[in-house]
């Protein structure tokens, strides 16, 4: 209890200052990264270049029809999985069918309830 009774005292004698050199040191950090990504920069044309040309490169070999030489079949499952039949899935409850709310916004439908009659339409 002593050292958090300590670290409150702190904080509130020296708070103010903390946080301020806190912050400093947090702006300049980040005017040093800055400055450093600035120097780091290249031309944005070779970039764009290298990233269309190895595109396009991609892009030739998908559309390659050829198969590799070198290219291996799908290996065979080492356990057959025989199917499950549906009858072990069935639910033993009542299924529940999820529908839209109604818009009501809407004229109504032509549904009335009993023993009203369904207004007319033109």
């Amino acid at each position: 209890m002593a050292g958090k009774a300590g670290f409150m005292q702190l904080f509130l004698a020296k708070g103010e200052k903390i946080l301020l050199f806190g912050a400093l040191g947090l702006m300049a950090l980040l005017l040093l990264m800055g400055v450093m990504g600035l120097m780091g920069t290249s031309d944005p044309k070779k970039l764009s270049d290298s990233l269309t040309s190895s595109a396009g490169s991609m892009r030739r070999n998908m559309d390659n029809e050829e198969i590799p030489a070198d290219a291996q079949a799908m290996p065979e499952p080492a356990v057959e999985f025989k199917p499950i039949p549906f009858s072990e899935f069935q639910s033993s409850g009542v299924i529940y069918e999820m529908t839209a709310w109604p818009n009501l916004r809407r004229e109504p439908c032509g549904a009335s309830p009993p023993g009203r009659q369904a207004p007319r339409r033109g």
